[in-house]
């Protein structure tokens, strides 16, 4: 219940547009930060520059360079190593073509690490190569506190991003008019 009411709390804030919220919030996270998208003040924050494992939230990165670098149209043949992805997976088959736009859905609805490697290795070659290009967006978004590994969120230690700059990746990019090119 009071988890809810910490919710309602920051939504209430939100919607009236308060600025100091900092009153006696408890998050039982590790690090969050609540901002205003208006003004990009910080409303709220605890440990936002804390370097954390992301898991499944860096498929955000993944979605956005593929929607960045992709037509939503265009087809991927499946290459040897997507069917062999650990974690979850919508279990492609080598040789398989689906649309850029049906591996973001698998990407994003069902949290699929196969479909995050098939585009990862479409966009970059390999995931590695990828990974290096999630790296370099990160940081022309003002990331600090970020390095990725992978295109799914698999843990590695050398893998993390803080809530800031999961914040500043999640935020839309001033460059993306829409999901049709």
């Amino acid at each position: 219940m009071k988890k809810y009411a910490v919710l309602v709390l920051m939504l209430i804030c939100i919607f009236f547009n308060i600025a100091n919220v900092n009153a006696s919030i408890n998050v039982d996270a590790e690090g969050c930060v609540l901002v205003d998208l208006q003004s990009d003040k910080i409303l709220f924050e605890k440990n936002k520059d804390l370097k954390l494992a992301p898991a499944s939230t860096t498929k955000i990165m993944t979605a956005l360079l593929t929607i960045e670098k992709c037509n939503l149209n265009d087809k991927v043949i499946i290459g040897k190593k997507p069917p062999f992805a650990d974690g979850s997976k919508i279990y492609l088959i080598e040789g398989e073509e689906l649309t850029v736009e049906q591996l973001l859905n698998a990407l994003l609805i069902e949290s699929a690490n196969d479909a995050a490697q098939a585009l990862a290795e479409y966009i970059s070659g390999s995931e590695e190569e990828f990974a290096k290009l999630m790296n370099q967006r990160a940081v022309e978004l003002g990331c600090k506190n970020t390095h990725f590994v992978n295109a799914s969120g698999l843990y590695d230690p050398n893998h993390y991003t803080s809530a800031y700059d999961l914040y500043l990746i999640t935020k839309k990019p001033s460059n993306i008019q829409s999901l049709e090119k």
